[in-house]
C-alpha cells in the first residue's frame, strides 16, 4: 500500500486521501484490524513523515495557513488620518499586508516597527517630510516600513503615478492598496480601483478581515 503512495503526487494531501482510501480497503478485504495491520499502519505512517517531511515543510508554509491580518483594532485610527489628509491635501500610499508577503519592499524601503498612529502617519506624509508622497507598509496594528516605491509607471495615462503603482501592485499581490492625493481617496485590490471615503476605509477594515473577497462598494 505504501509504495503506491509514492508514485502519486508528491503532495501530503493527495497521499494523506490515497493512504485512507487504501487503508479502509485494507480493512474491509479483511473485515478487522489484526495486530499485523495495526503494525503496519504505524509503520507506513512513520514512513511518510520521513518521506514526505518537505511536503510537510510545504503545506505548513502554505500561504492559506499564514495567519490573516486583523486591522479592526487600527480602522479608526486609519480612518482619522485619511479625513485628516484629504483635508490637508497630503498625498502618499498605504498598503496593508493580506496574504502574499509584503518583504520586498520593506527592504527596498526603510524598515521600522512602529504601532498606526494617526499623529505618526500626519508625520510621515507631511509636506515637509522626506517620506511624503512615498508608500507605507502596514501589517496588523504595526508600520512596518516607510519611504518604499511601488513600480507601476505602466497604465492608464489618465491615471496619476501613484494610482498606476496601486493599479500594478493590486494586480500581482493579494493587498489592499490606499491611494489619496488632491484631497480624494482610492482603494485598489485585484486590479479594482474604487472612490472612497474614510469612513468606507474604516468600514473595510473592521469588516474584511479573513474575508477572501472584499465588496469595495
Amino acid at each position: 500500500m505504501f509504495w503506491l503512495i509514492l508514485i502519486l503526487e508528491r503532495r501530503l494531501i493527495w497521499a494523506s486521501l490515497v493512504f485512507l482510501l487504501l487503508l479502509v480497503l485494507e480493512v474491509w478485504m479483511f473485515n478487522a484490524i489484526s495486530n499485523f495491520l495495526l503494525i503496519g499502519f504505524l509503520l507506513q505512517i512513520f514512513l511518510i513523515f520521513i518521506v514526505f517531511q518537505d511536503e510537510l515543510k510545504y503545506f505548513f508554509r502554505s500561504p492559506a495557513l499564514v495567519k490573516k491580518q486583523d486591522y479592526t483594532s487600527v480602522a479608526q485610527a486609519i480612518k482619522d488620518f485619511l479625513s485628516y489628509a484629504v483635508k490637508e491635501g497630503l498625498e502618499g500610499i498605504l498598503v496593508f499586508k493580506r496574504k502574499h508577503s509584503l518583504e520586498s519592499f520593506v527592504k527596498a524601503g526603510k524598515a521600522i516597527k512602529a504601532k498606526v498612529d494617526p499623529l505618526l502617519l500626519a508625520q510621515f506624509f507631511a509636506r515637509s517630510s522626506a517620506f511624503k508622497g512615498k508608500a507605507i507598509i502596514i501589517e496588523g496594528r504595526d508600520i512596518k516600513a516607510v519611504d518604499c516605491v511601488l513600480s507601476g509607471r505602466a497604465g492608464p495615462k489618465y491615471l496619476s503615478e501613484k494610482q498606476r503603482a496601486g493599479l500594478a501592485l493590486s494586480q500581482t499581490l493579494d493587498a489592499l492598496i490606499v491611494v489619496f492625493e488632491k484631497g480624494v481617496v482610492e482603494i485598489f485590490l485585484e486590479g479594482q480601483r474604487v472612490k472612497v471615503t474614510p469612513e468606507r476605509v474604516e468600514a473595510i477594515l473592521k469588516t474584511a478581515v479573513g474575508k477572501k473577497k472584499i465588496r469595495l462598494k
